[in-house]
């Protein structure tokens, strides 16, 4: 399953010879042994319960029958639940302990012989990031990696003098079905609004967002103007076509408020699905930060939830959502066409579409020229954005 299944594959297609034990679950190492046909490797199984040392010991002494050598050894074997500490039973406790911590423990021995009479191996532990900063509702299951950790790091001091390496790797959430016992109804209500609303957001076409607007704030609840670009009567006697700018330097602040208020409703359609796709992008690149090492040791630090999230994270997740930005902006160019004609508004869009029916290839020219400009510098403005939040690309 998951991560013993995964490296039985790479193993196996690397020309590996393997032999993968399991506990019960028949079906599934059938299953694997299957899958690796036809690969340069080698891959057979072993029954076996590693929480027995008689047992663990079986399991290389089959490798040693087979081949005649134990050159690495995967420790992926583990259980975990989710659950009050104060609820666990003294069996649960023990069942975790020695199916994580106990059988590792008796694995490595195991295969410490046969490596040290040929003085070389390597030790792999899978272990978690509940070891090093501990899980809330998993107090068995941090002991135990906390304990793989140890033993790794004493394994690793005692075993480098016959070159055998011992390491421990501490993943992330991984898509395996022990994220099973941890419940949905754990997500906050917070992130379920917001996988909720990125869904609607995205199923939604931009056209279909403008529509809904004309419909809701400007006909059923008048709020908003539905079209133009400004009260005619107060644009007739401006100077330039920098309708904000010009009202700013003129002190016309009703004039300004009216031309943003016509502004409100285009730009909320074309910007609603473009925040969507960002937003999740975001989400997704939070979970990942999330789970590195300098937030946990952020955490350890003693630091507040919101300044591992603002000070640590989000500068680091900031980047892939940014980089889409500057990909979305295209886009973004191109829905300006539909949505200044269902708002009437005088915009490039339009212009594009009057140039282009009147076959007025010079201004057709001039929008290309334009918006390739346009894009140009909204990459690049990008790029140094993205340059300044990792400094690792400043020194690259």
């Amino acid at each position: 399953r998951g991560v013993g299944r995964a490296a039985v594959q790479m193993l196996a297609a690397r020309g590996a010879l393997v032999v993968l034990g399991y506990l019960e679950r028949h079906a599934s190492a059938a299953d694997v042994v299957a899958g690796c046909a036809g690969m340069p490797g080698e891959v057979v199984v072993q029954q076996c319960d590693i929480r027995e040392r008689s047992s663990a010991d079986a399991l290389v002494e089959a490798a040693m029958a087979r081949w005649g050598r134990v050159d690495a050894l995967i420790n992926c074997a583990g259980m975990m639940r989710y659950q009050a500490a104060e609820s666990i039973s003294d069996i649960q406790w023990a069942e975790v302990l020695r199916t994580n911590l106990d059988g590792a423990y008796h694995t490595c021995k195991a295969a410490l012989r046969p490596m040290m009479k040929r003085r070389y191996g390597r030790i792999v532990q899978i272990a978690a990031l509940h070891g090093l900063a501990g899980g809330p509702m998993q107090a068995d299951y941090s002991a135990a990696t906390g304990g793989i950790l140890g033993l790794t790091r004493a394994l690793a001091r005692e075993a480098a003098p016959w070159n055998i390496t011992v390491n421990a790797i501490v993943p992330g959430l991984i898509d395996t079905e022990q994220l099973g016992v941890i419940p949905a109804e754990q997500r906050t209500w917070g992130e379920k609004v917001i996988d909720n609303g990125n869904g609607l957001l995205l199923a939604v076409p931009d056209f279909i967002w403008g529509l809904t607007f004309v419909l809701v704030l400007g006909v059923i609840i008048p709020v908003l103007p539905v079209s133009g670009r400004s009260d005619p009567a107060q644009s007739a006697d401006l100077a330039t076509q920098f309708y904000v700018i010009e009202g700013l330097l003129r002190g016309r602040l009703s004039f300004v408020a009216d031309v943003l208020s016509h502004m409100i409703m285009p730009a909320l359609t074309m910007g609603i699905p473009l925040a969507a796709v960002i937003g999740r992008v975001l989400k997704n690149t939070l979970m990942d930060v999330m789970v590195q090492d300098y937030i946990v040791l952020a955490r350890i630090k003693g630091l507040s939830n919101a300044r591992v999230l603002l000070q640590e994270a989000l500068r680091n997740a900031a980047v892939p959502a940014l980089a889409l930005t500057g990909v979305q902006f295209t886009f973004l160019i191109g829905g300006t066409v539909i949505t200044e004609r269902i708002f009437s508004y005088p915009g490039a869009g339009n212009l594009a579409i009057d140039a282009v029916i009147n076959r007025d290839l010079p201004l057709i020219q001039g929008l290309v020229m334009v918006f390739g400009v346009i894009f140009i510098v909204v990459n690049l403005t990008v790029d140094g954005l993205t340059a300044w939040l990792n400094p690792r690309l400043r020194h690259a």
